[in-house]
């Protein structure tokens, strides 16, 4: 491990460009980061509004058209009535949940390359910079003002939030700066080209690598205490109840869904699933949820054992609240399945293109699901979309 990079900053002052945002009605709620919690799961414990018994009857109330701009294949973060997400063509948008109205966009005049979270009044997003590097920006939730911003080596997809410190990963190292001020405390290089988000429980931070690694690091000091080989390409490790959750594909061995102990590195389980590609995991209640472009798999978090299937081309990453389990498709469809039985509790057509290709992550929080559709493919649509909804 060598420390480098990562140095804060003076605020920068950037002219904020309006995008054009469009919509129309209701509620708030909170999905601050791409795993819901730092730990990851993909579950908000929280939900009581949107549930089994009101699910069939969910309806749009207003519509995000990105025209031409596009959508990024992100996941979208709500908090205190605001949600944040990027576009494409140059912006990170911030959007009232009851209207959609834009509050404030901000632009550095290139992309950015991340799913924003949200953390103590700050939202963290980074963008691309002049010199095909980036930076991190934070900037103020409400206003969309920079606070402070910091130089990378290279891009940033996804940034977990957890106790005042920011984790995330550049190529094959994982960093750890100050949330308040950007401030470099810790990096730790693997030997793979990239990492996964992290996850981060009971003082540690886990992250898989393209070297077919799994790690886990001192959260406070960035030292390894234990690493494991997946044999195979990794996908995002979950951390629930001190277990930990992840996947592997490879086209010798195939591909797998593993269980550890996490304070050790201990296996637990393994489930195989041929040569399927698994997507990023959801884990709530006892079962591991995760999509592979094919079926849909339930499977008990304990062994490993299946516990249902459900037949569609599910492509992206599923949600999970209120014992709702939400997910996209390789059509303009998505679901929304009872997470106990597999049972179909809505088909939605969105009939604007593809659902959840290479992402259009569902969020759900305070009784709204937001969901983008990745693709103008209907005949005279252009853009992309993320749709509010809420139960009749």
């Amino acid at each position: 491990m060598k420390r480098h990079v990562i140095t804060a900053l003076a605020a920068l002052t950037f002219t904020l460009s309006m995008f054009a945002c469009y919509a129309s009605a209701q509620t708030t709620g909170n999905w601050d980061q791409y795993g819901f919690a730092p730990s990851g799961g993909r579950d908000n414990i929280y939900e009581t509004v949107l549930g089994v018994s009101n699910v069939y009857s969910l309806k749009a109330n207003w519509t995000f058209n990105g025209s031409n701009a596009y959508l990024s294949s992100t996941s979208v973060a709500v908090d205190s009535g605001l949600v944040f997400f990027p576009v494409v063509q140059g912006e990170l948008c911030a959007a009232d949940v009851n209207t959609g109205n834009v509050v404030w966009t901000f632009t550095n005049g290139f992309p950015p390359g991340s799913s924003p979270t949200v953390a103590n009044g700050l939202v963290y997003a980074w963008f691309q910079t002049s010199n095909n590097a980036g930076a991190l920006y934070a900037l103020n939730e409400n206003t969309g003002a920079v606070v402070w911003s910091s130089p990378t080596s290279g891009t940033v997809r996804y940034v977990t939030a957890a106790n005042g410190v920011l984790y995330f990963g550049i190529a094959g190292t994982v960093y750890a700066v100050s949330a308040s001020t950007g401030s470099a405390l810790w990096d730790f290089q693997t030997t793979g080209t990239g990492v996964s988000a992290p996850a981060v429980a009971n003082g540690a931070v886990y992250v898989t690598s393209a070297n077919e690694n799994l790690y886990a690091l001192n959260a406070n000091s960035g030292a390894e205490q234990w690493q494991v080989g997946l044999s195979g390409a990794p996908g995002t490790p979950v951390i629930v109840n001190g277990e930990l959750y992840v996947q592997a594909w490879s086209l010798t061995t195939g591909s797998h869904v593993w269980a550890y102990v996490a304070a050790t590195g201990r296996v637990l389980w393994g489930y195989y699933l041929g040569n399927a590609v698994v997507k990023d995991l959801a884990v709530a209640n006892g079962v591991v949820y995760f999509g592979t472009g094919g079926p849909f798999y339930a499977l008990n978090a304990t062994t490993g054992a299946l516990k249902w299937t459900f037949n569609a081309s599910v492509s992206g990453v599923p949600a999970v609240a209120n014992g709702v389990v939400y997910i996209g498709t390789t059509s303009q469809y998505f679901y929304a399945l009872n997470a106990a039985t597999g049972a179909q509790l809505l088909r939605y057509n969105l009939g604007v293109g593809y659902v959840s290709y290479s992402s259009g992550i569902p969020v759900v929080a305070s009784g709204v699901l937001y969901i983008p559709s990745v693709g103008p493919y209907a005949p005279g649509m252009t853009g992309q979309y993320l749709f509010h909804f809420t139960p009749k």
